[in-house]
């Protein structure tokens, strides 16, 4: 019953003139071993605003892991983005405690980004101090600093080459820092055959893994803080694991955001996370694939047609378990013939697409 959110940042970022920049200053980047890193990250520790010439961050070294030759200095870039911070409808229904309201689909869906998503690239005219860093041009957007808003640093290449076996990649995100990969080239991007870039499993985190010490039962609620309803949710820009207690709580198949929700049944596992797309398009219940013909025959058991629909967003989860090998070509789902706890699909569902 645990769900796997991979929320992929990869910035390329071509800049052909800016005044004064000292584009390529880290010369030639030569990418040749796997899982290469080449940024290093900080964290906003106050709010920014438009037209802000500085800011305040946990430590501006930004050179921890030697990435690159010294710490940051005057004609560095950095990338500063909102990673999280957005609000969604829920809360606790003080009637019900098992579980939130709304119970239905809606629970989940974004209310307002209150800046997530927010990124620039800034660069650097000073560093002082410990804690801060100011740059040549104000900032177009604001940033929330609990909205877990990360700087990054990035490295100015006069050009980049990637060859085998090397793999570009990025930190691991940590519920702080990672998850983006980002670089800037001045002249050509090479990638030889073998070589690439990839950010995969590094992003937002899918749900704790939760093995109860029975199974759960048939609930069909959408959100709940009791742990004997339902397995956890994901990770999304509305936050992780605790911080949907305002909203009801972190259990349940609910998609919190672009969050997939979790199983509500022994079993049935957890939805994928999204990243953007269609907006109205989403029902959580993800794209049946239809590639085997008998494939088609079984989705429509499930319902009439359900086989051509398609949700924009994550994938969902899956069905509970059965006792019983039965046909899935003429027995429906939730059918006593399947024994245990009847095949139902009531699995998490898959996370909303991002506009």
């Amino acid at each position: 019953m645990k769900k796997r959110q991979n929320y992929l940042f990869i910035i390329l970022v071509s800049i052909t003139s800016i005044a004064y920049s000292q584009r390529g200053k880290d010369g030639n980047g030569n990418i040749n071993t796997a899982n290469q890193i080449v940024n290093e990250y900080t964290s906003l520790t106050a709010n920014a605003s438009i037209g802000d010439t500085s800011i305040t961050v946990l430590s501006n070294g930004l050179n921890t892991n030697n990435h690159f030759s010294g710490n940051l200095m005057p004609g560095d870039l950095i990338m500063i983005i909102q990673m999280q911070g957005a609000s969604i409808l829920g809360s606790a229904d003080t009637a019900h405690p098992l579980y939130a309201n709304p119970d239905n689909t809606t629970w989940g869906s974004i209310t307002n980004y209150n800046n997530c998503g927010n990124y620039e690239m800034r660069q650097v005219a000073s560093v002082s101090n410990a804690s801060t860093i100011s740059f040549d041009c104000g900032l177009i957007n604001n940033y929330t600093a609990s909205g877990k808003v990360q700087v990054v640093r990035v490295p100015r290449y006069n050009k980049l080459t990637i060859t085998s076996p090397g793999v570009l990649t990025c930190q691991t995100w940590n519920g702080t820092t990672g998850g983006v990969l980002a670089v800037e080239v001045r002249g050509n991007t090479t990638i030889n055959a073998g070589g690439k870039i990839s950010s995969s499993g590094k992003g937002f985190r899918g749900a704790a893994l939760y093995t109860p010490a029975a199974p759960r039962s048939q609930t069909l609620y959408y959100s709940s803080a009791s742990v004997s309803t339902s397995a956890n949710k994901g990770e999304g820009i509305a936050g992780y694991d605790n911080d949907y207690t305002l909203n009801g709580g972190k259990y349940c198949r609910g998609a919190a955001a672009n969050a997939g929700g979790g199983g509500n049944v022994w079993n049935c596992g957890g939805g994928g996370g999204a990243n953007a797309g269609s907006v109205v398009a989403w029902t959580g219940q993800g794209k049946p694939d239809t590639s085997i013909a008998g494939w088609i025959t079984a989705w429509n058991l499930e319902s009439p047609g359900f086989a051509t629909t398609g949700s924009s967003g994550g994938g969902r989860g899956g069905y509970s378990f059965s006792a019983s090998n039965q046909n899935a070509l003429a027995d429906p789902p939730n059918s006593s013939v399947w024994g245990g706890y009847a095949r139902v699909p009531i699995g998490g569902l898959g996370g909303r697409p991002l506009n």
